[in-house]
């Protein structure tokens, strides 16, 4: 009598024909090692354009500014006093420059080079107060303001040049970052290769101010 096989025994004989040899096995983690070492070479490329592009977004704001701040004669920004750590006048030091008044009074200096060692304005609120440890890693750039007046051959011996001539300034805003190391003492800096320069024509007189720290100077709005 011939026996017929079980229903069971169909399933499990069926079972063992549709499973994954050690041939196809290691054939997939080879394709998955693969895969995962393309991406890991690839996140570090990804990680450097995601801090430039918030690099350039933050040196952009700020450089809307502090050209508003400059070309208005602002002086009551008093804010400025908590980003700006250092000022200097024609490579010298200058201090103190505690509130909005004297920050942008010096830098508003004419014919001279000024500059100012920033932490960024509109960075992330982690980076923001005067606690040492975050200021370490804040990110922070070095600022040029350069007042000059404006003169073209375009105007040259016309009328023309008298009439705006002390009444118009091209103000020029170079950013440098990233400033590696202490921001309070530009001798012992690292200026980053990042460069970026805004300008604007200004008119208006510059007013004078003196008071017991020394000049300012000031568009008149």
């Amino acid at each position: 009598m011939m026996l017929l096989p079980s229903r069971f025994d169909h399933c499990v004989h069926r079972q063992v024909r549709s499973g994954f040899t050690m041939i196809e096995i290691a054939l997939c983690l080879a394709i998955i090692g693969f895969a995962l070492v393309a991406i890991i070479g690839i996140l570090p490329a990804g990680m450097q354009v995601q801090k430039d592009n918030r690099e350039d977004t933050i040196i952009n704001q700020d450089a809307g500014y502090w050209m508003e701040a400059i070309r208005n004669g602002r002086q009551d920004l008093d804010d400025l006093a908590n980003y700006v750590d250092a000022i200097t006048i024609q490579d010298i030091p200058f201090t103190p420059h505690t509130n909005g008044f004297q920050i942008i009074g010096l830098l508003t200096t004419p014919g001279t080079t000024n500059y100012a060692y920033v932490r960024a304005i509109s960075g992330a609120a982690a980076e923001k107060g005067n606690d040492p440890n975050i200021r370490d890693f804040a990110f922070g750039y070095r600022l040029r303001v350069e007042v000059e007046p404006f003169t073209t051959s375009g105007f040259r011996d016309t009328p023309d040049l008298q009439a705006i001539s002390g009444s118009l300034h091209e103000v020029r805003l170079t950013f440098a970052w990233p400033v590696i190391g202490d921001l309070k003492d530009p001798t012992k800096q690292r200026i980053g290769n990042n460069r970026q320069t805004v300008r604007t024509l200004v008119s208006g007189n510059i007013d004078t101010i003196t008071n017991n720290n020394g000049v300012y100077f000031f568009f008149r709005p």
